[in-house]
């Protein structure tokens, strides 16, 4: 009997831990809205924007190391000429997403 409890429990945790994300997600992209629309308050603001540089350190880090091979295995014949060049075109796309959200995050106070 404690094994199917056992069991049950197994089976809740990774439900619980998508869950988890799911809300956590949520709750980003409603702190996204909140900072972009200007509704946040500049202390709030400031601490979202730290936050969402350091959720995309590692991927902007990861984007600018692929992309120098990926220019130089352009140069090279097919398949790598075509592995280089998705390197790059990932590289733009996570360099460009960053952009779009350090942009949406960035608060300045209107001075009028």
């Amino acid at each position: 009997m404690n094994s199917a409890q056992g069991d049950e429990s197994d089976d809740a945790a990774p439900g619980s831990r998508n869950s988890q994300r799911a809300a956590s997600a949520s709750q980003a992209v409603k702190e996204l809205g909140e900072t972009a629309t200007g509704r946040a308050s500049g202390d709030r603001a400031t601490e979202i924007e730290e936050r969402w540089e350091n959720r995309l350190a590692w991927p902007v880090l990861i984007a600018a190391i692929v992309s120098v091979p990926a220019v130089f295995l352009t140069l090279l014949d097919e398949p790598f000429e075509m592995i280089g060049h998705i390197g790059l075109w990932l590289a733009t796309v996570v360099l460009v997403a960053e952009t779009v959200v350090l942009f949406l995050v960035s608060w300045a106070p209107c001075t009028s």
